[in-house]
């Protein structure tokens, strides 16, 4: 009996080290995900498949009390991420300004650190953030209702979907904080087109 329990063992030893690799590659790695709704056109249509990054972000698993995270997300304006709403809906939008970036809504445009996003740039000149910006407290959890303008607190983000007219994202949430975000979108995968 004993001989036949460690040949099983043998035989499937590769298989499970393969399996929990791939547990761990899902879990705090990689994930697929088929994005759902129209807020993001065109550049992602609903029902196409994205490859998402979870690297540096919360898994939304606990181990022993607390999240474990591996890597860093190293997010930057522009970049396409996945995050839980204040229903813990997930939802997929474009990082449009980071902490300490000033934003203003002006007839229907948004202006980051004073420039048109949506019109390409020739200097890439930046107004940095003084050092001595005293933002309120808040909870870190809590998103902070957007106004007509404003500067966005530290570990924060502005979120909006790129059809702006049928989004919903940080025009309705708030600014979202850094521990809703779930992932970084890394590519389109599949589409149905």
């Amino acid at each position: 009996m004993k001989v036949q329990i460690l040949k099983f063992l043998k035989n499937y030893f590769y298989s499970f080290i393969i399996i929990l690799i791939l547990i761990f590659l899902r879990v705090f790695v990689f994930q697929l995900y088929i994005v759902s709704g129209n807020s993001m056109l065109p550049n992602f249509k609903n029902g196409e498949m994205i490859l998402v990054s979870k690297l540096g972000f919360q898994t939304g698993y606990e181990f022993f009390g607390t999240d474990i995270f591996f890597g860093s997300n190293k997010i930057k304006r522009l970049d396409v991420v996945l995050f839980l709403d204040n229903r813990n809906d997930l939802l997929i939008k474009r990082v449009v300004a980071l902490s300490n970036d000033f934003y203003s809504f002006k007839q229907n445009k948004i202006y980051i650190d004073n420039e048109d996003i949506d019109k390409p740039n020739k200097s890439k000149s930046k107004t940095e953030a003084p050092n001595e910006i005293v933002f309120p407290e808040f909870k870190h959890d809590e998103f902070i209702p957007l106004k007509i303008n404003g500067r966005v607190p530290p570990n924060y983000f502005l979120l909006l979907g790129d059809n702006r007219e049928n989004s919903t994202d940080s025009r309705s949430i708030g600014l979202v904080p850094d521990n809703k975000l779930r992932g970084r979108v890394l590519m389109k995968l599949y589409s149905r087109d």
